[in-house]
Formats: structure tokens, C-alpha cells, sequence
């Protein structure tokens, strides 16, 4: 009996050491010991980096760790693009990534997978760097390349992300506003690309800044900008092509159109499908040029009836033109009906040139006052003059006094301008009390506090000026702007030698604007048809401005070597 109980001691001894070396020796997830900080390192790959005539329909990669895909739809770059039929899928299993496609790879074609960044270890999600394989299907590996940079138009700053894109410009007939380009790929945190193992061929090249969608097509909104040249890229006798004009710019490609009018409390309004830049209104009975009055706002036309009274149905011809130049034009027909209870918009006004623009001092200290009011809504002619408050200094308790002749109003009653000369030693101030401006709906204005246009002090500002060299363009504008390429503070045109005065203090930015054509305005560029935007050129430097102090001998050099002819040579 006592023999028994030994054994089954025993038995429970051996079976608890069993299960703790079992525990012990049981596979965990480590707790701790260095982090991996390896990306993954591609091992092998069928087909082979840069080997030649490939026949298949697959493409294996196998790395050093287990992996994770990243969106491999959208960050895996097939280059030249493959036809819509021929679309992939993938398969990932453990360290292996396989790609299937319907149908075997086109003929005598160098093909580049660019896999970005949509390839990382499972642990630690290290991205796998500069993962890129090329083959053939032929018997060569083309090695022609385009590669450059991508600016702004506006403020030469580079863009990063961007698609650049090519399309051969002998057999596409179908552009990038309708498909995807043949090469593409994406600027760098530097702005600049290269688009590599390229057949020989003309290529039209583009660089495209898109919106939420990212399909490699540009769609004309106004959120998208793009960059093209007007002639083609020959890679049939050169090995390479060096582009660096290529400049981002938004064009709004989308149609102007009016719909149909709608009623707004007692007012009709006309709306666009966009902004209005410009407009005209036609009523095919006279009468109501002088009853029906109206104005612009940011996309439609408010129509206002001069008296609370029932009209006929009037037939009107509204034509519209967007910042292009397109122009719609339709017919409506409306009419107003009498309101018992009149329940107007308040009045809102604003003035031009702004609260704060300085005047340059003058030996005779008078100065030509020139302010344009603007409404949002057709006013009275009347003014209440009395609250009309000008005052030429801190002890001026008198003002300056007004008449009816001062003020001169635009046909349509909704912009008033205010021209007077007025003596003065000291910053002017304007006061508009309430009441100044009646509506033609018998409403009065609110206060407008404080207008303000001081005299420039020449101490507190300093001057900028240079030479501009030129032989190859007569027509230019000169713009000083701030150091964020926001705001033209002052622009002078033509001008060999330039001088900025009473420039501000800060960093001022130089930039020039080149009118080609000499038409006196410089264009955009037509997307349409294909014509680049005119050059514009950047004075490299920042130039810190402090009070009176002259910054001079600034050189703009227009006729030097471009970028793109420096790097060609080197």
C-alpha cells in the first residue's frame, strides 16, 4: 500500500515539472529585446530587375520578413500604363506578393513596377525604400529618360506629390482631360521627378495637381492645377530631356450657365452654375430699365422692383461671362407682386481704396480724394450730408463739409463715388453715421465708425529699386510683394530701371510678369487650346526691408540662360 502512494506521488511530481518545462518551452511573442528597424529587403523576383523577354502572366516578389499591403491598388505604379482589359489581382502570402494579369504583358515593351510605399513589414510597419523593378518583353531595356522639377506659376515654390505624366504625341489622339498618361509618376519632397526606361518617341508632357479623386485625369476643376507645354518633347534624337517650365497653374474648365430664376422674399434672383465676372441685362419693354433695378453678387443677379407694386410678366435677356471669357445667355420671364409687409436685406457698403492706404506726402499738403462706396443693394440719391464726418486732425472738431456735387452715382444706384480735394497735415479720418444712405426699400444705413488714410511718414518706409535687362521683352510688370507670395503691394510696368517707394517693413519678394504678346496684360494661358501660361520670373533673393533705409542695385537679368539650358549643358 505504501508503494502505491510513492507511485502516485511520484506520478503527480513528473507531471508537474512536465507542464512547467512545457510552459517554458512554449513559442510567445517576445517581451523584449531591440525593435526591428529594418525595412523589408526584396530577395528574389520574377521577372528579374532588368532582365529581358519576359513571357508570363505574373510578377512575384519575395522579401526577407513577412509583409503588409498598403492601398497596393493606388500606390503601385505601372509603367507604360496597361490597357483597361488587362487589370490584376494579387495575392499576399506571408514574405510573398504575386501579381496575376489576364492576360500576357504587351509585346517588345520595357515596363517599370513601382511600388512606392505601399509595401511594409507586418511588425513594425517599416515601409520597404525605393522598391522599383524594370524588364522587358523584348529583346532591349529602353533607357531614355525625361526628368526635372514642378513649380508654382505664382510663387515658384515646389510642388511635391505631383503626377507627371507623358503621352506619345504621335499615336494618343485622346488627351489627359479624357484618359490616364502611358508614363507617369510623382515629384518628390524636392519638386522634382524622372520618368525612366522610355521608348524613343515625341512625348506631350504633363504635370497635374489633382483633387480628391487622384484618377490621373484632370477633370478642369478649379481645385486642380496643371502644368503642359505647348510643343511636344523629341526623345527620337536625344537620349534624355531635362524640363524644367513646367508650372502648376488652375484654370476653371467648366462651362458658365444660368439657371432658372428664383424668388427670394420679394426679390428675384438669377443664378450661375459658377462666379460672374461680368454681365448684362436687356428687358425687352423699356419701361422697366428705370423700374427694375439690380445687382451682382459673388454667382447670381438680385433683381429689385423700385416701388411695391404688381408688375406684368417681364421678359428678360441676361448674359453672364465667367474669368475665361465664357459667356451664357438665356431668357426668363418674372414679374413682383405687391408685399403688404416689406421685410428688406439691412444695407452693407464697403469702401475702395481701403481703411489704412497711405498717402505720399505733398509740399502743399492737399490731397485728392478719390473713395468709391459700394452697395449690396440700389440706393436713394439723397444723402444726409450732416453725417457725412471728415476730419484733417485730432483738434479739427468742425469736419470737412460736403456737397451733393461731391458724390456722383453709377447708373444702377449701387456704387457711389466721393471726390474732393482736401487740405491736410494730419492722417484723414471718415466717419459715416447712421443714416447717411437710404435704400430705395426706405431703409437707412448703419454706422460705418472709422475710415482711416494716413500720410506716409518717409522715415518709417524705405525703397527698393534695380535694373531690369532685356532685349528680348518690351512689356513686363514689376511686382514687390510680401515674403508668402500673397500680396502685390506695389506693381510698375515697362520699366528698365525701377524704384519701389515707401515699401514697408519686412521680407519683400520680387517677381515679373512677362507679356508675351504685348496686348498690355499678362494671360493666364488656355488650357483649351493648348497655350502656356506667360513667363514669369522670379529675383531669387528676399530683400529685408528696415525704415528708412534704400536697398538699390537690384539686377533682373530676363535674357540670361534658363534652367533648364544650365542643366542640358552640364
Amino acid at each position: 500500500m505504501q508503494f502505491i502512494f510513492r507511485l502516485i506521488n511520484n506520478l503527480f511530481t513528473l507531471l508537474f515539472f512536465s507542464s512547467v518545462i512545457s510552459s517554458c518551452a512554449s513559442v510567445g511573442t517576445p517581451t523584449g529585446g531591440p525593435t526591428d528597424e529594418k525595412p523589408p529587403v526584396l530577395l528574389n523576383s520574377i521577372p528579374k530587375d532588368q532582365s529581358l523577354n519576359y513571357k508570363g502572366k505574373t510578377v512575384t516578389l519575395e522579401f526577407d520578413e513577412f509583409i503588409e499591403l498598403k492601398n497596393i491598388k493606388q500606390t503601385l505604379l505601372i509603367t507604360p500604363t496597361l490597357s483597361k482589359d488587362n487589370d490584376y489581382e494579387y495575392k499576399l502570402s506571408q514574405n510573398k506578393l504575386i501579381l496575376t494579369f489576364k492576360k500576357e504583358l504587351d509585346e517588345n515593351t520595357t515596363y517599370v513596377f513601382d511600388f512606392a510605399d505601399g509595401i511594409a513589414d507586418i511588425h513594425e510597419k517599416k515601409k520597404a525604400e525605393n522598391l522599383k523593378i524594370a524588364f522587358s518583353t523584348g529583346a532591349t531595356i529602353d533607357s531614355l529618360f525625361i526628368s526635372g522639377t514642378v513649380k508654382d506659376l505664382m510663387n515658384n515654390k515646389p510642388i511635391i506629390k505631383c503626377m507627371v505624366g507623358l503621352y506619345n504625341a504621335e499615336i494618343d489622339t485622346i488627351d489627359i482631360d479624357k484618359k490616364k498618361p502611358l508614363y507617369y509618376t510623382q515629384t518628390d519632397s524636392l519638386g522634382e521627378f524622372r520618368l525612366g526606361n522610355l521608348k524613343s518617341a515625341r512625348y506631350r508632357i504633363y504635370a497635374l495637381v489633382e483633387d480628391k479623386k487622384k484618377d490621373n485625369i484632370y477633370n478642369g476643376d478649379i481645385e486642380e492645377k496643371i502644368a503642359f507645354r505647348g510643343e511636344p518633347i523629341d526623345l527620337i534624337e536625344r537620349p534624355f530631356y531635362i524640363v524644367n517650365d513646367l508650372r502648376v497653374n488652375a484654370f476653371d474648365l467648366k462651362p458658365i450657365k444660368l439657371l432658372k430664376p428664383k424668388k427670394n422674399r420679394h426679390y428675384m434672383e438669377w443664378k450661375a452654375s459658377k462666379e460672374i465676372a461680368d454681365f448684362e441685362v436687356k428687358f425687352t419693354d423699356s419701361q422697366y430699365d428705370t423700374a427694375v433695378l439690380y445687382v451682382k453678387e459673388k454667382d447670381f443677379i438680385r433683381f429689385f422692383h423700385t416701388s411695391n407694386t404688381p408688375t406684368d410678366s417681364i421678359q428678360t435677356i441676361l448674359t453672364i461671362k465667367d474669368s475665361l471669357g465664357n459667356v451664357a445667355t438665356d431668357t426668363a420671364k418674372f414679374k413682383f407682386e405687391k408685399i403688404e409687409k416689406l421685410r428688406p436685406m439691412g444695407i452693407n457698403f464697403y469702401e475702395f481704396p481701403k481703411s489704412g492706404f497711405a498717402f505720399e506726402p505733398r509740399k502743399d499738403s492737399t490731397y485728392q480724394v478719390n473713395m468709391t462706396i459700394r452697395f449690396n443693394k440700389p440706393m436713394k440719391t439723397d444723402i444726409n450730408l450732416d453725417s457725412v464726418i471728415c476730419k484733417v486732425s485730432a483738434k479739427d472738431t468742425v469736419g470737412q463739409k460736403f456737397e451733393l456735387a461731391d458724390f456722383e452715382w453709377n447708373e444702377k444706384k449701387t456704387e457711389v463715388k466721393l471726390s474732393k480735394k482736401i487740405f491736410s497735415k494730419e492722417p484723414l479720418s471718415f466717419t459715416f453715421k447712421k443714416g447717411v444712405f437710404q435704400s430705395i426699400e426706405n431703409d437707412s444705413s448703419g454706422v460705418r465708425p472709422l475710415i482711416s488714410y494716413p500720410i506716409r511718414k518717409p522715415a518709417e518706409f524705405g525703397t527698393i529699386s534695380g535694373q531690369v535687362r532685356t532685349a528680348a521683352y518690351k512689356k513686363f510688370r514689376i511686382q514687390l510683394m510680401d515674403e508668402g507670395w500673397k500680396e502685390v503691394e506695389q506693381e510698375i510696368a515697362d520699366a528698365t530701371n525701377f524704384k519701389f517707394t515707401y515699401v514697408k517693413a519686412g521680407k519683400k519678394r520680387i517677381r515679373v510678369l512677362i507679356d508675351e504678346n504685348g496686348d498690355g496684360k499678362w494671360e493666364r494661358g488656355d488650357f483649351k487650346n493648348r497655350i502656356p501660361p506667360e513667363k514669369v520670373f522670379f529675383f531669387k533673393e528676399i530683400i529685408e526691408v528696415k525704415p528708412n533705409w534704400d536697398y538699390e542695385d537690384n539686377v533682373i537679368n530676363l535674357d540670361g540662360k534658363g534652367e533648364e539650358e544650365e542643366k542640358e549643358e552640364e
